[in-house]
């Protein structure tokens, strides 16, 4: 059986590990999987076409935001109009490669969705099935009215038309199921445990050497450095309250987003850009 997902984002991010594992997993039941995925540096992707774990991933066109650092770049209102339409014609082009027994959407958004429509509705004349794994609107920035009226238009029509729908958390399920939404199925986050190992201890004691942090008690965050969904602001105001107790803590914040330049001003104000 060939499956084909269409994703809004690269393998490499956080909902696109997501989806990868989950095709990982079908893979090795003897499955077929093809990732059509938006990449988040398009111009410097160096293989558009490859195969990860035995999955194909297909990058068919550009994010909707640039992402080649630690802060990503937003595209200005007629260039963000281009990369969507680039990014549906890829997706639409992808479908139109990969003939499938099953389509599944990665996130009810309006690129997956218009692609799904045209090309897996109209033209392969097939349902589809959405996967949702969070609140688009209140997930994304969104500064515009009208950038979340079209978010929520299509979060709230994909679930409603397709064949199925998955989410990963007993919440959403619920949610779904309450607005009239069905069928649903609980489809966990995998975890790659090849990617989890736990280090040896030469090698902790090395990286707490290398960043200073030898005999510190830590405090540790790693994720996104987007305030709109992830507020770590409140953990740098708490640290601050931390070391009047325990003076030689250390706070080690890993990720990347576009709130770090904020979150390095506010640690900065705060007197804790050595700590």
């Amino acid at each position: 059986m060939r499956i084909t997902f269409l994703m809004t984002m690269g393998v490499e991010r956080p909902s696109g590990r997501r989806y990868f594992q989950i095709a990982r997993a079908l893979v090795r039941r003897g499955y077929r999987v093809r990732l059509l995925a938006l990449h988040p540096d398009l111009p410097a992707c160096p293989q558009r076409c490859f195969t990860l774990g035995g999955v194909e991933v297909w990058y068919v066109g550009q994010m909707h935001a640039r992402k080649s650092a630690s802060v990503p770049q937003r595209f200005g209102p007629l260039s963000l109009l281009r990369v969507l339409i680039g990014s549906t014609l890829g997706m639409i082009w992808g479908v139109i490669c990969s003939p499938a027994d099953l389509y599944h959407l990665g996130k009810p958004q309006p690129v997956n969705g218009l692609a799904a429509l045209i090309a897996v509705g109209l033209l392969r004349r097939r349902r589809f099935f959405v996967d949702c794994d969070d609140d688009e609107v209140r997930g994304n920035r969104l500064p515009a009215a009208w950038q979340r009226a079209v978010f929520g238009f299509w979060q709230w029509l994909l679930p409603r038309i397709a064949a199925g729908v998955t989410v990963n958390t007993s919440y959403l399920a619920g949610e779904l199921a309450q607005a009239g939404v069905g069928p649903i199925m609980l489809v966990p986050n995998g975890v790659d445990i090849e990617s989890f190992l736990v280090p040896t201890t030469a090698r902790l004691v090395g990286l707490r050497a290398a960043l200073g942090l030898t005999d510190r008690p830590l405090v540790a965050y790693a994720g996104a450095l987007a305030l709109q969904n992830h507020p770590v602001d409140l953990l740098v105001a708490a640290f601050a309250q931390v070391i009047a107790t325990w003076p030689n803590a250390a706070l080690l914040i890993i990720g990347g987003g576009e709130d770090l330049p904020l979150l390095r001003e506010q640690a900065a104000q705060a007197g804790l850009q050595d700590r």
